[in-house]
């Protein structure tokens, strides 16, 4: 009877207990339904309400510090999640929290990544703990000299993180970051950001560098292979943003494989499907012409701005005896480059952005963090290209020389100052996670603390030229160098005279544009001649009869075969450079040369063809192209 009556004492308290406490769990319940609902000011006043009425309970000191983790009140989030485990050091997720907050904290970094590894003592399997602590790592390596060794240690806990829970909606991203910079292992990078969009297919930021790493590779074959089985697999759950990637690798890997006509439909295609104010920035010459083109192009009407568009990349076509203009394609794939690659501080894009639209992708580009007072040669990384190193050198030792510091300017707010958590509505607003495009960074030394500069070095061989960029002011837009204060009149004036901005100005003015064709083979010489006939319903029948020197054709024991074919493209176009005729024909099979002809020969072995097409009367310029199929050898000729 003693037994029966000491449990029903205690299952009686038990219910009195939970009757006492239901007004608690109510408020509770309530508190976090504001939080959910982004009420976060009425959650913080039902929450206070719930701490008055249980001030011992672990989750609620924890909603709190979560409360006022989102009204950015970092102070009292620390303060609730401390005791949130002080009532309960095994409760994990207020040490992720905790460390969360530090981490927006400035100079709490270490007090994190401490946080962190407290909560796994009681907690290992936490995957959220080892992501969180990662990110710390990674964190600090854009503020530290030693930046590998805290990759290294981000990298380990990202592994162990997604190891815990193979469904983590962001730890493979972050995992794949590490890979990026500063190791650059993009190959590897790209099959991490994959396995990120299969877990998660509506993330954004894997799916763009998914894209970048397919780019920077040049793997666009590969790209499209790994977008095309995660579109099957997903559809509409990834982000609209995958058509125009698609669309992207797909034109690029077009290029590559000098199928430029299709390419170009592509990019019409997609061009066509976008809204007007997105559609300008593919077709203002602004981004490529120069002064005078441009206050021509200024003053025209609607009208004649397309006409004057028309001859301008007419005139510029590397190939006019194909149907397709390859400047026009080239230039497109650079505006749709700039758009996604170089606008994370200013749309549409940086200045990069302006100078890659130019004049395409450097012969080399080094990014590097430059601590003010620090020789910007002393973080170039060698290239073994002889006339590369010898232009940063040069203008090291005799020309423009990078130095940083604020110049006076107001650093960015503290938020980008710090790191960004991927559960802030800020995220997307300063995308801090992005390594390729740092956001402000400082390193610490031992005795003082020095500001760090994120800065590009770009080098454009044929134009003799090295130009800077610089992260100035933190935000993720780069641009020319600001100037500082110089103590010799000597140095200010070579550092005013070789300005990366009077440069690159320097640089428009005399070749506002410059694009280097790939013909896909050696020079092919010919003869050839062009006679007119006139020929039915007032027509002009023209025939090109030309005479190619087999010598260049090499021989049958390159293994290319016993026969060859001339692949002949014709075009003629009036002097507004419209097409008005153009034919094309397989001509062969041609026989080709035994083996090589000695020296001792006379004489001068030919193989001749001709090709034929109507066109109107008038005057036009002719452009014809001839490629032996076994050499690739091409000739162009305009007359």
């Amino acid at each position: 009877i003693a037994v029966l009556l000491v449990m029903f004492c205690v299952a009686s308290g038990r219910v009195v207990s939970g009757q006492t406490a239901d007004p608690f769990h109510k408020l509770l319940e309530r508190g976090r339904q504001h939080f959910e609902n982004g009420e976060y000011n009425n959650a913080e006043a039902v929450l206070l309400e719930a701490v008055d009425v249980n001030s011992k309970s672990y989750e609620a000191h924890y909603w709190l510090g979560k409360n006022y983790y989102e009204l950015q009140d970092y102070r009292k989030s620390e303060k609730h999640y401390k005791e949130s485990i002080r009532r309960n050091k095994r409760f994990s997720d207020a040490y992720v929290g905790l460390g969360r907050t530090y981490m927006r904290i400035k100079n709490r970094m270490i007090d994190a990544r401490q946080t962190m590894k407290e909560g796994l003592k009681y907690d290992p399997t936490n995957a959220d703990v080892h992501y969180q602590l990662g990110r710390s790592y990674l964190e600090q390596s854009k503020r530290d000299p030693v930046a590998p060794f805290y990759v290294n240690q981000g990298r380990k806990a990202f592994q162990q993180a997604v190891a815990n829970d193979t469904q983590h909606p962001d730890a493979y991203y972050q995992l794949a970051l590490s890979y990026v910079f500063p190791s650059r292992d993009y190959n590897r990078a790209m099959s991490i950001f994959y396995k990120q969009l299969s877990v998660n297919p509506g993330h954004r930021d894997a799916l763009s560098h998914l894209g970048k790493c397919s780019f920077l590779t040049k793997q666009y074959r590969v790209g499209v292979d790994l977008l095309q089985q995660l579109m099957d697999t997903h559809g509409d759950a990834l982000p609209t943003y995958s058509k125009t990637l698609m669309a992207q690798l797909k034109a690029s890997l077009l290029q590559e494989e000098r199928e430029y006509d299709k390419a170009a439909e592509l990019y019409d295609e997609f061009i066509e499907g976008l809204d007007p104010a997105e559609k300008i920035f593919y077709t203002e010459l602004k981004y490529v012409a120069n002064e005078q083109e441009m206050a021509a192009y200024e003053q025209a009407t609607d009208s004649e701005k397309q006409e004057i568009a028309r001859k301008f990349w007419g005139s510029r076509d590397p190939d006019p005896a194909t149907v397709v203009n390859e400047r026009l394609v080239e230039h497109y794939r650079r505006v749709s480059h700039a758009k996604e690659y170089y606008s994370l501080g200013k749309k549409p894009w940086d200045r990069r952005g302006d100078i890659y639209i130019r004049y395409g992708e450097p012969d080399d580009l080094q990014h590097f963090l430059l601590r003010a007072g620090e020789k910007a040669l002393l973080n170039y990384q060698p290239t073994g290209n002889a006339r590369i190193d010898a232009i940063r050198e040069r203008n090291y030792l005799l020309r423009y020389r990078l130095k940083v510091d604020n110049a006076g300017a107001p650093w960015a707010n503290m938020t980008t100052r710090t790191i960004i958590d991927p559960e802030s509505d800020d995220r997307n607003n300063v995308p801090m996670t992005t390594q390729d495009i740092h956001s402000f960074s400082f390193r610490s030394g031992q005795e003082t603390q020095g500001l760090v500069f994120v800065s590009e070095s770009w080098v454009y061989v044929e134009h003799d030229l090295e130009l800077f960029f610089v992260d100035q002011l933190g935000t993720g837009k780069f641009d020319y160098p600001l100037g500082i204060h110089e103590t010799s009149i000597e140095e200010a004036s070579i550092q005013s005279r070789f300005h990366p901005q009077r440069a690159a100005e320097q640089l428009i003015n005399r070749t506002p544009e410059a694009y280097r064709f790939d013909y896909g083979g050696q020079p092919l010489d010919l003869l050839y001649d062009m006679v007119t006939y006139k020929g039915n319903n007032d027509q002009t029948l023209v025939e090109f009869a030309y005479s190619v020197p087999t010598l260049q054709l090499g021989t049958v024991e390159d293994g290319q075969g016993l026969n060859t074919w001339f692949d002949s493209h014709v075009v003629l176009r009036d002097q507004d450079y419209r097409r008005v005729a153009n034919t094309s024909s397989k001509l062969g099979p041609m026989e080709r040369p035994l083996a090589s002809r000695s020296d001792k020969e006379i004489g001068v072995d030919l193989r001749t063809a001709s090709i034929a097409l109507h066109a109107p009367p008038g005057e036009y310029n002719s452009a014809v192209e001839v490629r032996d199929e076994a050499s690739r050898r091409i000739g162009i000729f305009l007359q």
